[in-house]
């Protein structure tokens, strides 16, 4: 055959028969010589069957039939001929999302506000709390495919490319005429090397997630993931994939090559959480190391909270748009549980019954403390306890002696001190749980510096998290400021507001490991009516009062007017630096 037909003819055969019988044969581990015997006899064998390659004037189709059903993917309803699988589903994303609506977000808050439930709201808004309270939203993946060979990305910059991909299904299929077959000989020689060097990349590993997979709507949202690397490897039994956060990298079996994507939603679910601070997942291992048996250890990493997550991402894939809005997501129930640095903290952390974490300050650093002790009890406190700093997900929150200084001596603390003496002791009692108030705190929005600073500090981050404090709730804002070395701090608690909310009922379900991973249930805000307005407060109940006892209207009405101002301005991030006698 080498003897009748040009080189050029030969090549052109070759490549066609190489891409058509590529899962059939083990080519990676044959020699040279193997393979082509291997296709020649492929060639051969078609061409008895009235199926010859060369002939000009035959019916080019090449009907591989039954006998390739490896060929573009596993044969399933919606695979198509062009190497690549329709997989609709849904991804669970955040606040950071690049296209997280705030306005609906802003709906959502306001809901919550009015007490109408997490389903509700999800309905109404698309946004609701997830176990671990914070605010998600689903992206569609129902136009997402799965590309095995690594030309997702390939094919939208190379059209030429995507044209021979397209002939070569037709001639598959046996749909090619003649003219579309000499298009496509004209086509193999360039776009069949492409193919297989796209195909030796996700060989080696060193394939991106956009190369896999043409997903529009989470590049969209998180274009970090474009560049998360993907390799197939042989995993343990059982196992089908992972997600190292550190090396942002998925793990797949290669068992899963021809279909990988319910586990690749599943692993991207795992990257979302990461990039989000959502609970993420863990594995048997993880608990087996938190002093479990075999057996309860799979137990408990089924019932972990991000891995729940990711599964129920990846189960919804069969949901039309209308099914995916009438099935509430999987948001775990009383035997949820949770792994890693973050949940650690979480472990303190109660949980309201619409699904919001809240810190209940348990322990009173300041019972039996002269108030003119308060600030530097705190302060030795802090100092002591947080030597390292807090870590939340990946970031490592430091506590110095800036921070000291303004969770003690800042303009609001000092308001606070002057007009609410009993609100001013449950900040300072607080700050006993700053790891748990850091980790609970939800909704982070970042601003910049209010004016020009003298030190190192260009950002501002400020969150909203739920305090109870012996008999009195609050809802507080918690701002940690950002150094020009990346260095992250905690600047302060503010702006606490009498609120209330009710807990949910605590988990008993296991009992014997107080370590991270006990049981804790979801959360929400319940009945939560902020109060705008700042007023002197009792100390007898913290909640807001104001004496009118000797004074005219006019004078309450001067007197709040002040306070308010006086208020507005002490929750302002204190910007001012205080000489005391500080750390």
């Amino acid at each position: 055959m080498r003897k009748t037909k040009s080189e050029n003819e030969f090549e052109t055969a070759r490549d066609i028969y190489y891409t058509a019988y590529r899962e059939l044969y083990d080519f990676e581990n044959m020699t040279e010589e193997e393979i082509e015997a291997v296709l020649m006899e492929e060639i051969a064998a078609d061409a008895y069957a009235g199926m010859n390659f060369f002939r000009a004037d035959a019916e080019m189709a090449l009907q591989l039939q039954s006998a390739l059903p490896q060929v573009g993917e596993n044969h399933t309803a919606d695979q198509t001929n062009n190497g690549s699988r329709a997989s609709p589903r849904a991804s669970y994303a955040g606040q950071n999302a690049r296209t997280a609506n705030s306005t609906t977000l802003q709906q959502a808050e306001q809901m919550e506000r009015e007490g109408r439930s997490n389903e509700e709201i999800r309905q109404e808004t698309g946004w609701f709390r997830g176990s671990d309270g914070q605010w998600r939203f689903e992206i569609d993946d129902s136009g997402v495919r799965y590309y095995r060979n690594g030309d997702a990305q390939f094919r939208k910059d190379h059209p030429e490319y995507a044209r021979y991909q397209e002939l070569t299904g037709k001639m598959l299929d046996g749909t090619i005429n003649d003219a579309e077959f000499a298009e496509l000989r004209e086509l193999a020689p360039t776009w069949g090397n492409e193919e297989r060097r796209l195909q030796e990349m996700v060989n080696r590993g060193g394939a991106r997630l956009d190369m896999l997979l043409d997903h529009p709507a989470l590049f969209d949202a998180y274009p970090e993931l474009r560049s998360a690397s993907v390799r197939f490897a042989e995993l343990d039994a059982g196992e089908r994939g992972s997600y190292d956060p550190r090396t942002n990298t998925i793990t797949l079996s290669n068992e899963l090559r021809a279909g990988a994507e319910d586990t690749l939603i599943h692993e991207i679910q795992h990257a979302i959480q990461n990039a989000e601070g959502f609970a993420g997942g863990a594995s048997v291992e993880y608990w087996m190391n938190q002093g479990y048996s075999e057996e309860e250890a799979r137990e408990m990493y089924r019932r972990t909270g991000g891995e729940a997550e990711a599964r129920d991402a990846a189960s919804r894939r069969t949901l039309t748009a209308e099914e995916r809005k009438n099935t509430p997501p999987d948001l775990g129930d009383e035997n949820t549980v949770f792994a890693g640095d973050t949940q650690r903290a979480l472990m303190a952390i109660g949980l309201t019954t619409s699904n919001r974490p809240f810190v209940e300050i348990t322990d009173d650093i300041l019972a039996g403390i002269p108030q003119k002790d308060w600030r530097k009890t705190v302060k030795d406190n802090l100092k002591s306890k947080f030597p390292s700093g807090i870590t939340i997900g990946n970031s490592n929150i430091v506590i110095d002696k800036q921070s000291r200084k303004e969770m003690t001596f800042s303009r609001y603390s000092q308001w606070l001190a002057g007009y609410d003496p009993q609100m001013f002791a449950d900040k300072m009692r607080a700050t006993n749980n700053a790891d748990e108030i850091l980790a609970a705190t939800r909704d982070w929005i970042n601003e910049g510096p209010l004016h020009p600073r003298t030190d190192n500090i260009i950002d501002f981050a400020r969150g909203k998290t739920l305090l109870r404090v012996g008999g009195n709730d609050y809802i507080a804002d918690v701002i940690v400021a950002t150094e020009s070395s990346g260095t992250m701090k905690l600047y302060d608690f503010i702006n606490l507001t009498p609120t209330s909310f009710v807990a949910k009922e605590t988990d008993t379900a296991i009992t014997h490991n107080p370590s991270p991973g006990g049981s804790r249930n979801t959360v929400s805000i319940s009945n939560n009516s902020i109060r705008s307005s700042a007023k002197k407060s009792n100390p007898q109940n913290g909640k807001a009062s104001v004496e009118v006892r000797g004074r005219s209207l006019q004078e309450l009405r001067r007197e709040l007017a002040a306070a308010e101002e006086e208020y507005a301005q002490a929750n302002q991030r204190n910007d001012t630096e205080y000489d005391f006698e500080g750390q």
